[in-house]
């Protein structure tokens, strides 16, 4: 299985994805006001950035375009973000609808 497949079968990805989908996600690149529609890898494939959650930000496909072989030293990645966890795990609908482990559930959406 490819990093991309595996990284598509996160929760954490399927998440992301969703609020993008929604609109929720701006474009995290300085100076952009668009909304985020694609996960840029904040060290390109060319330079040899990995698929993982430390390497992806969100961008608008614009400027996931624009950046072609550079690296964007100022993009944070995801797992930087302040409310990665809120948003990835914890408290989210989702998370607490799906079929999950009820441990999980306890832990993360709080008593049902």
């Amino acid at each position: 299985m490819s990093a991309r497949r595996r990284v598509r079968a996160k929760f954490w990805y399927r998440a992301y994805r969703s609020r993008m989908n929604e609109g929720y996600e701006p474009c995290r690149n300085r100076g952009c006001s668009r909304l985020a529609r694609t996960f840029g890898r904040i060290v390109p494939a060319a330079r040899g950035g990995k698929y993982v959650s430390s390497n992806l930000t969100l961008l608008c496909r614009k400027c996931n375009t624009a950046q072609d072989d550079q690296i964007w030293a100022w993009l944070q990645p995801l797992t930087a973000e302040p409310d990665f966890l809120e948003i990835a795990y914890g408290g989210s609908s989702a998370y607490c609808q799906i079929d999950t482990p009820q441990r999980l559930r306890d832990r993360h959406c709080g008593p049902a």
